[in-house]
């Protein structure tokens, strides 16, 4: 059975956040990254089964740097949860910070810009959805997508070896958990929850 976020009657559900890559590569239309989104999407869709809520933060960086707009990645974002929703995996939020300290776009330049592994779009996540981040899970393959987790309380952070996550050494995501790829992270959140 599901928990229902803001039910009185039920604690605020865990939630699972998922790092999604910076807009800054090249998007490729091909079977092989089909396939990977539909194999995550499977992996999410377990996920929202267990009674998990699903939510997206990002990095997007490459917004400050002048490289894409915001709305470049909104489109990227809509696209993404589109294609999760299709596949039984629907995001229930996703949250993008653009920031970055002497950003080349003026309205992006901050000494505090809130990317990770400040956790403040956990937090934000946390607030607008009405969530529990220590039952809560954070997922993602860079060491300050692991780090967001700690700061923000989360209960655990699993590093994905998928993306950047295949270079990252261990040393650099305690007291973090190290798995080959979503699915399997899936896995360890369902036997330790």
């Amino acid at each position: 059975m599901a928990l229902k976020a803001g039910d009185d009657a039920l604690p605020p559900p865990p939630f699972r956040v998922v790092r999604r890559v910076s807009c800054r590569r090249r998007p490729r239309a091909t079977r092989s990254a089909r396939r990977a989104l539909v194999a995550a999407a499977g992996a999410l869709r377990r996920l929202r089964e267990a009674g998990y809520v699903l939510v997206v933060v990002t990095n997007q960086t490459a917004v400050g740097a002048g490289f894409v707009t915001v709305e470049t990645v909104g489109a990227v974002n809509d696209r993404m949860a589109q294609l999760l929703a299709a596949e039984g995996a629907a995001v229930d939020g996703v949250y993008c910070k653009y920031g970055m300290p002497n950003a080349i776009v003026p309205a992006f330049s901050s000494d505090t810009p809130g990317t990770k592994p400040d956790p403040a779009m956990l937090l934000q996540a946390a607030e607008t959805l009405h969530l529990d981040l220590a039952r809560s899970y954070m997922v993602g393959d860079q060491p300050s997508d692991l780090q967001a987790g700690v700061n923000a309380g989360c209960r655990q952070s699993i590093l994905v070896r998928t993306g950047g996550g295949a270079n990252v050494a261990l040393s650099d995501i305690e007291p973090g958990v190290a798995v080959a790829d979503i699915t399997e992270a899936v896995d360890w959140i369902l036997n330790h929850a």
